[in-house]
């Protein structure tokens, strides 16, 4: 079913916008102080159509009156306008002046739509935004808008309602066959595995414990750096079975709450009956 085309605005037309892109600040932040990011003022008059430039950059604009700013002009780029109601006419050549209109055909020489209908050179920056939907339609352009309801969902003319107090239909009724039907049309683990076809088979506990590791960072990287400020010191340098044991204790001591760092370090005799660290880690 073809979409109706979203009304452009014209002089007098009632239209709402999102405050937060509402010109002048100063002006807003008198009448509404404590807006918030999604509050839309929706009793804008539309005066007229202006070219605005901030930024350096010229877009068209729409200057508003509003009873709710006791009747002072704002203004907010075209592209953010929703029309309520449909004003007396829609501005000849988008509202601009003729030199505005003549500059901005010199620059965009193909903007205009199939039906001979100039369109806003605003299109080519617009997001997936509401607003940017409304404004994209408003030039006569079609463009999908996922808030609305997908076509098999919106109720056809004739189809009968739900009848029973359930809110279900003829011959539906509540419960679970036991089958999940979308892990079924959904399978997300077939043939699982690793990246760069690692498999477990025939490896070491050790191998696959390093696979859960950043293990090319710890030892390329980390012990290598540790390794190196020891013998920067005069130390014997760091080997790889020693920092594995070094891991190996910080992760023994995690499964274990109540007791320090040094109390696992403790050389004193341990007492089983007192606090003493359940294992006494020598160096």
């Amino acid at each position: 079913m073809a979409r109706s085309r979203p009304q452009a605005p014209g002089e007098g037309a009632l239209c709402s916008v999102l405050i937060s892109y509402l010109h002048p600040k100063p002006t807003i932040n008198q009448h509404i102080p404590n807006y918030t990011a999604n509050e839309r003022l929706n009793d804008l008059i539309a005066i007229r159509k202006e070219v605005k430039t901030r930024q350096g950059r010229s877009f068209p604009a729409i200057v508003f009156s509003s009873a709710t700013l006791q009747s002072a002009e704002v203004w907010c780029s075209a592209r953010y306008v929703k029309v309520i109601t449909a004003g007396r006419n829609v501005w000849a050549n988008n509202g601009l002046t003729a030199a505005a209109g003549a500059s901005a055909s010199a620059e965009s020489p193909n903007n205009v739509s199939d039906e001979g209908v100039e369109i806003d050179s605003e299109v080519l920056r617009s997001t997936n935004q509401q607003e940017d939907i409304d404004f994209v339609r408003a030039q006569g352009l079609y463009v999908d808008d996922d808030n609305e309801p997908a076509p098999e969902n919106i109720p056809q003319a004739g189809e009968s309602a739900a009848t029973t107090e359930d809110g279900l239909y003829e011959t539906q009724t509540w419960g679970w066959s036991g089958i999940d039907e979308r892990r079924v049309v959904c399978p997300s683990d077939v043939q699982p595995g690793f990246n760069g076809s690692w498999s477990p088979v025939r490896k070491s506990l050790m191998d696959i414990f390093l696979m859960f590791l950043p293990h090319v960072w710890l030892f390329n990287v980390c012990m290598k750096h540790t390794s190196d400020a020891l013998e920067h010191k005069r130390m014997q340098p760091l080997h790889r079975q020693e920092f594995l044991r070094y891991i190996g204790l910080w992760l023994l001591m995690s499964t274990c709450m109540g007791w320090t760092k040094e109390q696992f370090f403790d050389k004193g005799l341990r007492n089983p009956e007192g606090n003493s660290a359940p294992y006494q880690i020598v160096i």
